[in-house]
């Protein structure tokens, strides 16, 4: 059997962000997006991430300038960290019940192994 090796939910190929239709919001193609998607109920969780994203983003160091990040308020989605490839191909979603640390290790070892973004 195969290994996952990361720490999100992978989404099947072809999947764009326009397609889950959170928002009207566009991803900016040529960069990898860390999206923080804040649903209604979202309290805490939200609220702590929102203080952690831009530790997390310094913390990749200098592929920091590959990755940008914002937030989503939404209504009907369950909230959650989405990743989205430079082309703007969703890749991973995450828990917001991971630790910051399992997010950085997996961007970290994408942001090392891909060419693009």
């Amino acid at each position: 059997p195969a290994q996952q090796i990361t720490q999100g939910e992978l989404y099947q190929p072809g999947v764009r962000f326009q397609d889950l239709k959170l928002s009207e919001h566009e991803v900016k193609e040529g960069s990898w997006q860390l999206i923080l998607v804040v649903d209604q109920q979202c309290k805490n969780e939200c609220a702590q991430w929102r203080e952690l994203l831009p530790g997390l983003h310094a913390s990749l160091g200098k592929d920091r300038d590959r990755l940008l990040w914002h937030q989503v308020d939404v209504s009907q989605q369950q909230s959650g960290l989405l990743l989205a490839d430079p082309r703007g191909f969703m890749v991973t979603r995450y828990s917001l019940s991971l630790s910051p640390q399992a997010v950085l290790k997996d961007l970290k070892r994408l942001l090392k192994i891909s060419k693009v973004g």
